[in-house]
């Protein structure tokens, strides 16, 4: 009956979580719309796979700077709107669904945002089954609950991009290599390698989980001398047979991961020339860096001493640090394989050029089931010192509950916090809106705009506009572009403090055009801001 009375408060405890998980996240999801301020770069993909006015569809996404499930996952949300529409009468034909799209892009942005957001939900289950097979549901409980209140995690939910769908697929596939390291058989091998093709098929990183795959079989060489399944009584394989299962596992994992990658991404292998000009400019990007980004800062530092917490607070990287020193010290090869990814993962990323901090989120699920870990642990330590200290503290299970709800309460405190600030975010008027606000009352019609790419939405047939080259990488190239007088005919010219900004980290090698702001600032005059 206790069993029984515990399975059910866990479960009640998973559901609420889950519930608290998809209102967090639907909580603004219509930010800045009708308007679209966000790349969005897999919607827009997916919509000219439609290709409008044109004979048939054009499944070739003509882009490679990141694998194309995220687009045909948009594509097939866009299907599916549409025949749904279709059925009540909404859309008479395509023509139709095109035009309402050019008209209010609300509805089709606030379903491809809730592809997204559905990913990153289904993260926090796929992170309470992967944290309860560590160790049991209490962690799971535990892990999820801080996956759920990730304000990280939360804040890229709410964008169409490649990143969300990473993380699920990342963290599912950490499940099957750990259950394929516990337990080795044909149908985690099978798993575990189609679940990296499409962590790799949703993002190139992904690729990375190949190096945790490959461990993981080293680890299970290194340990034939030990029984893997504990609930097993079958005899222990020869070192042989052993490691024949081994490689005959590694092989298949391979095999499904890179048939599975090229299975979604086909032109890779058609359209090659275009694959390698796109992918060599990533790497680029990756070598170099982007404007505005501090390459000088240390890799570690950044990742670990200003993301995690600007987003979690210091007490919970307190708990991350105490949890990884915990988990290596207990010299179990089962958390030394929970540890090695984002171990691993932080050193690559750390040695790029290039770091915002969306790079850490394949990293963020797994970092919360290690403190999960690491709460269940610190706590059963101190009920053994306190016990065999002869202390009635922990006599009742109660209290133990209570120490770590009181740990969890005090570490998502912080989180908390930051989500609410964010949303209220949201709620307020986004600048580029008011921009185009004025625009419309002050500016006549058929009146000549110099603007960089900012995001404004212009009506196409009130004004003339001229967007100035922009290049994320190289952009000092450019400087012959960003000279005042060139603009001096236009009736408005349109500035961002942001990317002066940016510029200004560098003012050596963006010296011309950092001339360029100040010519604005000195001779030209401020009719807005």
């Amino acid at each position: 009956m206790k069993k029984l009375f515990h399975s059910i408060q866990t479960h009640y405890s998973l559901f609420l979580i889950l519930g608290v998980g998809i209102a967090v996240r639907l909580w603004n999801v219509n930010w800045s719309l009708p308007f679209v301020y966000e790349e969005a770069t897999p919607f827009l993909k997916a919509w000219n796979m439609w290709n409008w006015g044109k004979e048939g569809l054009d499944f070739n996404p003509h882009f490679f700077n990141y694998p194309a499930l995220s687009m045909y996952l948009q594509f097939i949300a866009q299907v599916i709107h549409y025949w749904l529409a279709h059925l009540f009468g909404v859309y008479q034909n395509l023509y139709a669904f095109n035009l309402a799209y050019q008209t209010d892009p609300t509805t089709f942005i606030l379903s491809a945002r809730i592809v997204t957001m559905l990913f990153d939900w289904g993260t926090i289950i796929a992170v309470y089954v992967f944290a309860s097979k560590v160790m049991n549901r209490q962690t799971g409980i535990i892990a999820a609950l801080l996956v759920t209140l990730n304000p990280l995690m939360i804040r890229h939910s709410h964008l169409i991009n490649v990143d969300t769908p990473l993380v699920f697929f990342t963290t599912l596939s950490l499940y099957f290599i750990f259950q394929l390291y516990n337990s080795p058989s044909t149908k985690f091998s099978v798993l575990s390698g189609i679940s990296i093709g499409l962590a790799t098929s949703s993002k190139y990183t992904g690729a990375f989980l190949l190096g945790i795959f490959l461990l993981a079989h080293l680890l299970t060489i290194l340990n034939d001398t030990q029984h893997r399944d504990i609930h097993s009584s079958a005899p222990r394989p020869t070192s042989y047979t052993l490691i024949s299962i081994v490689s005959s596992h590694v092989s298949l994992s391979i095999f499904l991961a890179a048939f599975t990658f090229f299975i979604i991404n086909p032109f890779v292998l058609l359209d090659t020339t275009e694959f390698l000009n796109d992918f060599s400019f990533e790497q680029e990007h990756m070598a170099t860096g982007h404007l505005g980004v501090d390459s000088s800062t240390n890799g570690f530092v950044f990742y670990l001493l200003q993301i995690i917490p600007a987003n979690m607070g210091w007490m919970f990287l307190v708990a991350v640090i105490c949890s990884f020193l915990f988990l290596a010290l207990k010299k179990n090869s089962d958390y030394w394989l929970l540890l090695s990814f984002p171990v691993c993962y932080l050193i690559i990323i750390s040695l790029w050029k290039m770091r915002v901090e969306r790079y850490l989120l394949p990293v963020v699920p797994i970092i919360m089931v290690i403190v999960a870990v690491g709460i269940q642990l610190g706590v059963e330590q101190l009920k053994m010192y306190f016990q065999s200290a002869k202390r009635k503290f922990f006599d009742r299970n109660k209290r133990d509950f209570i120490l770590k709800s009181g740990i969890v309460v005090l570490l998502l405190v912080v989180p908390i916090q930051n989500i609410t600030n964010y949303q209220a975010t949201l709620d307020l008027p986004d600048t580029r809106t008011l921009a185009r606000d004025w625009l419309l009352k002050n500016l006549t019609e058929h009146a000549a705009i110099a603007t960089g790419p900012f995001g404004i939405n212009f009506p196409k047939e009130r004004y003339k506009r001229f967007q100035i080259p922009f290049s994320p990488t190289g952009a000092e190239n450019l400087f012959m572009y960003y000279q005042a007088e060139w603009f001096e005919d236009f009736d408005l010219l349109i500035a961002s403090d942001y990317d002066f900004a940016r510029f200004s980290q560098d003012s050596n090698r963006y010296k011309n055009i950092l001339s360029y702001y100040d010519s604005l600032r000195t001779r030209w005059k401020l009719v807005h801001e």
